[in-house]
């Protein structure tokens, strides 16, 4: 692709005055049609008055009247240029604020929904410990229906809800981060993408802006706190792990081995879907910062 022709100055400067003149008020671009066709008359006049001699004897008043004939044509060029300046200095000005507001707001966005997860080392452990539950040791015990093999899937699911417990915040104050992480949202695209296109900053119309709202609510309804299980089936869970006692656990999920295996599985599914929705929801964001320069600094 070839580069668009470079424009010399006189170019950007005619083009620059144009455009001052299209933002003029209607008054002023009156005003200065007004005097620069006074000016017009002035200098026929003036032409007139030199071929015919007229001014011989007038030196001051030819003077005086060269002068309020230049100042017919410059002034309202002045003018136009002044105001041009302001309205670009005010725009710019408005811009920055603007900027500086979207900065903001997906700063404290991305504040909100980093704060779901305490730390990256435990969510990649929680990552793996799933995948290899749901992957391996649960259909293993599912196939081969072997005690053995369902005792180390439960292990591992409990071991799991301590991981869990250290990766991500607790299902309350999820909750909280998520409903403040979406009123920024939604303030981000009520109140400042129209400010935002108004100062001919464009749109952040980027994929992860379109599914940041999705993944809002994705990530509100599937992030479930797997390390609040109830009573019965904590008890359940150790009477299998301590004493190799399978009652508790069947009568809890209603079912044989099969059965125990698949609610089980029916729970990792759960938790999948609430760190994937979690996860990807962060990352969207953070991609969203980092592609406008809103990121935090490092």
């Amino acid at each position: 692709m070839s580069a668009p022709p470079r424009r010399d100055g006189a170019t950007e400067a005619g083009s620059w005055l144009r455009r001052s003149w299209a933002n003029a008020s209607p008054a002023l671009r009156v005003a200065c049609v007004a005097m620069w066709s006074a000016g017009g008359v002035s200098t026929v006049l003036g032409a007139i008055g030199d071929f015919a001699g007229w001014w011989d004897e007038l030196p001051f008043l030819t003077n005086l009247a060269s002068t309020v004939t230049g100042a017919l044509f410059g002034v309202p060029l002045a003018l136009i240029v002044l105001q041009g300046f302001t309205a670009n200095e005010s725009q710019k000005r408005d811009q920055r604020g603007v900027a500086t507001l979207a900065k903001a707001t997906v700063r404290e966005i991305l504040h909100d929904v980093t704060g779901l997860t305490t730390g990256a080392n435990d969510v990649g452990e929680l990552y793996d410990r799933i995948r290899v539950l749901n992957d391996e040791l649960l259909p293993a015990a599912r196939d081969k229906h072997s005690q053995p093999l369902l005792v180390a899937a439960v292990r591992e699911w409990r071991d799991i809800h301590d991981v869990w417990s250290r990766a991500l915040v607790s299902q309350d104050r999820a909750q909280r981060l998520l409903r403040d992480a979406a009123a920024r949202w939604r303030f981000m695209k009520e109140h400042v993408q129209p400010h935002m296109v108004r100062q001919q900053l464009g749109w952040i119309s980027t994929e992860d802006a379109k599914e940041i709202g999705r993944l809002l609510t994705a990530a509100s309804v599937s992030y479930w706190d797997p390390g609040e299980l109830d009573d019965d089936l904590v008890r359940a869970m150790d009477a299998l792990l301590t004493a190799d006692d399978l009652r508790p656990l069947s009568r809890y999920f209603a079912g044989t081995q099969y059965a125990i295996a698949a609610g089980i599985d029916e729970q990792v599914e759960q938790s999948q879907a609430g760190l994937a929705a979690t996860e990807a929801l962060i990352a969207a964001v953070r991609r969203l910062a980092a592609a406008h320069g809103w990121a935090e600094p490092a």
